[in-house]
This record gives structure tokens, sequence and C-alpha cells, in this order.
């Protein structure tokens, strides 16, 4: 069943000397749009490959409240959603697009919060995806709890650094998951910062970014080469398969375990026109190795001959220049003869 209701967050406790925060509660409207493009490094003129997204169905909440620069009550919550509930939307200017879609959810996310009179500055994180999320905060296991919103008082380091698996179920829906980046900063602030114009009714209104990135690979078998020459199968390895950030998808370390997606194999009947020339693109979590490329190499098996594998270094800058945002990155091979397996 469907949870579109108001949702209760019962206070945390402060094992402190501050005050116990007060159980006193005012509604608060949440608003959440989903941007289905890469806002980083695409290419100028490059409409790239007719995509389709599936809509969220599940959402998870995280709010932090401070009080004279101190953490003040943090919340946390799993819900879920209609996806039949989300529409076609514009963009409103306030934050970063592209001409990519937007879509909003317009079920009812009103909940339970503090007045804004017993704190001094909030901040709202927020995920969404089509597939249900295993994740973790400050080494807890957010799926254990019995009841989520008994998760123990955070920091704002611990909520920004929030985790999920990616495991078999999520790999394949990478593209399905959007965040608040916690770097994204709006006129010098966060643009997850709650609003406190109303005391009596604060608010948030989010629009939630990629987690994932795009691999884009396009490959040409020169003509001269082609009566001798033919890809007959394509897989993409290093594939992050570890836990990844759920807020900070830009900073994921070199994982301890990776995984590899094959794109295509034509002797299995599987785009038989891909073997001269093609296009295929994947989702994948971004790190980055010693030498700050982007590190996914590809298995191109030829005339049905053992794999090589070759690296291909996609064009895309540095984490430190990306503010948070996950790239659309490209790769462009060309074989002029048959190359040499290593």
């Amino acid at each position: 069943m469907l949870l579109i209701v108001a949702l209760l967050f019962p206070a945390c406790i402060n094992d402190n000397d501050e005050p116990t925060p007060s159980t006193r509660t005012v509604t608060m409207p949440i608003v959440l749009r989903i941007h289905s493009g890469q806002v980083m490094t695409k290419s100028k003129g490059d409409p790239g490959i007719t995509e389709t997204f599936a809509l969220p169905e599940y959402a998870y909440l995280f709010v932090y409240l401070e009080r004279g620069g101190a953490v003040y009550k943090t919340y946390y919550t799993p819900f879920a959603l209609d996806p039949e509930l989300w529409v076609s939307d514009t963009n409103d200017g306030r934050y970063i697009t592209t001409d990519d879609p937007i879509y909003r959810y317009t079920g009812n996310l009103n909940f339970q919060i503090a007045p804004s009179d017993e704190w001094t500055s909030g901040r709202v994180y927020v995920a969404v995806s089509k597939q249900e999320l295993h994740l973790t905060c400050n080494g807890t296991d957010l799926s254990t709890l019995s009841d989520p919103e008994t998760l123990p008082m955070q920091t704002l380091e611990s909520l920004q650094g929030v985790t999920f698996t990616v495991d078999t179920d999520v790999k394949d829906r990478l593209q399905d998951i959007y965040s608040t980046p916690y770097d994204y900063n709006v006129s010098g602030n966060y643009y997850g910062m709650l609003d406190r114009t109303d005391a009596n009714r604060p608010r948030a209104d989010l629009l939630l970014y990629h987690v994932a990135a795009k691999v884009d690979l396009m490959w040409n078998v020169d003509a001269t080469v082609q009566s001798e020459l033919r890809i007959s199968e394509l897989t993409l390895l290093d594939l992050f398969g570890d836990e990844a950030y759920l807020f900070r998808p830009m900073e994921n370390a070199e994982p301890a375990t990776t995984y590899q997606k094959t794109l295509f194999n034509t002797y299995t009947g599987d785009d038989v026109g891909s073997q001269w020339y093609g296009r295929r693109y994947i989702y994948a979590i971004p790190y980055y190795n010693a030498s700050s490329h982007f590190p996914v190499s590809t298995a191109w098996q030829f005339n049905g001959d053992a794999s090589g594998s070759y690296k291909v270094i996609f064009d895309n800058a540095k984490p430190s220049q990306n503010a948070g945002f996950t790239p659309w990155v490209r790769g462009d091979v060309t074989f002029k003869m048959k190359p040499g397996y290593n």
C-alpha cells in the first residue's frame, strides 16, 4: 500500500547538556522535482541517445536542525511514492538545469517537524529511487530499525555521508536514483536549507539530480578493415559495486568490489548492426583512480575471438570541478586495424 499521508516524527533524544527538545510540531510541506538529464560535461550539439526513465517509487528523507550552531534535532523516514503522481514540469529558474525533462511529484508530502522558533537553521536531504535502496548512516543499517524514526541523533557530516548498497537489484536501476547533492549552493548557501519565511510553516522545494554518471561509448570500425574486422561483443569493466554515497556522489573512493556489464553480443542476435559502428550507454557510480581518470575499461571481442581489454579515457573534469553533479562522460573509439590483445 502506498503511503501518501502525513508522516509523524517523534523527537530524537540528545545526550548532551542542552535542554531536551519539546514535542511541539508544525506541518511542513515538501515539494520534490527530479531532473532527468546530466548537468555536467554534456557535449555541445550532441543530443545523445533517446532515453527512458522509470519514475521513482521510494523516497528517503533526512532533516537536520540546528540551534545556536549545535545540532538540535535530526529526522529520518522512508516513504512510498505513487509513480502516477509525477507530472511534467518546467524549470522555474532557481536551480541549474538543461533542456532535459523535469518531473514534479504532486502527492501530499506534508509531515510534522519542530516549529522554527525552536531552531535557527535547518537542512533537508532527500533521495528518490525506482528501486528500494539499502541505506547505511554512520554505521547503522537503516533497514534494521524497528521504527525508522528511532535513528539516534546524527551530526551533519554523518547525514551527508549516508551510503547505499550497489547490489544486483540496484545495478540496472542506477539511472533512476536522484538525490540532493550536499555541496550544491545557491546564493552562497546549501540549496536544501529550510525556508523559515513563515515561522509556523517551514517548507522545502527541491530539485533532485542523478546519483549515477552517464557513461556513453561510441565506436567505429574504419571502412578499410570492415571486411576482416567486426566487433562481436562489447563489455564495460571496473564498474563500481560497493557502498556508494547518496548525497556526495562525486566523492566515492576506489571500491573494493567492481563488476562488469556486457552491452551487446552479436552472436546471440543482439544488435547485429553494431558490428562496425554504434553507440551504447549505461549509468555507473563515478569514482576516480590515482590518475583522476574515470576508470572504466572496455573489453572488445572481435570476430568471435578471445576478448581484448582496452582503456578508454573518458572526457570529464576532476571531482573538485564538478560541484557535486555527476557527469555525462563520452568516449569515442575508432579501429583502423585489428588490435593486438593484452
